[in-house]
């Protein structure tokens, strides 16, 4: 009975029309046939789907916030390493991203309200044709000012100076939290001097990002139709004697077909007792007939926008 009630749910959600209908702008993958890249950036863009001018837009809105002769800092995140020189995949600080729309490990953006002015500096790597060769193009100064629509630019090796050149003038330094609460020991040295003037900054975006965009709405819609598209293969997919590792993978090949980045966040695929498991991440047993499997995933699409969805049927 229940096998039959979860296939009427699937073949209702397979065959509604929000998933046919969607045009190729919203929905990676609308017929084979097409060739189309979720991933490419239009010109005028620095993410798909997100101009520059928006990103721009936000950061007027920030200052609009801040008081007078203030900076805010915000800083990318790091790369890191699942052993010696085996890097994770790249995924950039939420707020970082959110003010300037660079994937770039290691930069700094420093907004500066001095005396009515407004302005957006970047830190960034200093190109470097070997790097480069192993790990793709920088944008450098020039594309930071070009393209990301900086007032200013420095090199990463003129931390300290540009930021003593930025912060002397200010009463106040906003700091955003970085990944994992750690701040890099380079930018701990820069602005030693400046750490009195620090104050938690966190909520200026906050209150920011809770306003989302028809651009932000467009992205949002679209992680969450990539991510219930994934669930319906899912459960087209679900077999007796697979294992919940298997099942989870069947959604990210999904969502990476349709269009996501990668998960959202670690896969909950828990079948039998595993099910009551609030954050079951083995995923190292075999789904049975006639128990229920419960999954909890979700995915992220370029830009920083995720779904999160939870579903439990029979197996």
């Amino acid at each position: 009975m229940m096998r039959k009630v979860a296939q009427r749910v699937v073949a209702r959600v397979a065959s509604n029309r929000a998933f046919t209908a969607r045009t190729k702008s919203t929905f990676a993958v609308v017929d084979d046939r097409e060739a189309f890249n979720p991933f490419e950036i239009q010109p005028g863009c620095l993410q798909p789907g997100l101009p520059a001018t928006e990103f721009q837009e936000r950061r007027t809105k920030l200052f609009a916030t801040m008081p007078d002769n203030s900076a805010l800092i915000t800083n990318a995140a790091e790369v890191k390493y699942m052993t010696h020189d085996i890097p994770w995949e790249f995924h950039q600080n939420s707020n970082f991203m959110y003010l300037t729309g660079l994937e770039e490990p290691d930069a700094h953006a420093v907004l500066v309200k001095s005396q009515g002015k407004c302005s957006f500096i970047l830190f960034v790597r200093p190109r470097d044709p070997h790097s480069e060769q192993w790990d793709g193009a920088r944008i450098g100064l020039d594309g930071a000012k070009e393209r990301y629509l900086a007032d200013d630019a420095f090199q990463l090796t003129n931390l300290s100076q540009g930021m003593h050149k930025l912060l002397s003038g200010v009463d106040k330094v906003f700091v955003l939290k970085p990944d994992g609460g750690r701040y890099s020991p380079s930018f701990v040295d820069a602005t030693k001097d400046f750490h009195s003037k620090f104050f938690a900054g966190d909520f200026l975006v906050e209150q920011l990002r809770a306003v989302k965009s028809k651009n932000e709405l467009n992205r949002m819609r679209f992680a969450a139709d990539i991510g219930a598209q994934g669930f319906i293969d899912m459960m087209k997919n679900t077999r007796p004697g697979m294992s919940e590792l298997a099942l989870g993978s069947t959604f990210e090949g999904s969502i990476k077909k349709n269009g996501a980045l990668w998960n959202a966040f670690p896969n909950v695929v828990g079948s039998g007792a595993n099910a009551a498991v609030i954050h079951y991440l083995a995923k190292r047993d075999l789904l049975r007939e006639n128990e229920l499997v419960l999954v909890d995933s979700g995915c992220e699409v370029a830009g920083g926008y995720a779904s999160d969805i939870t579903r439990t049927w029979p197996v």
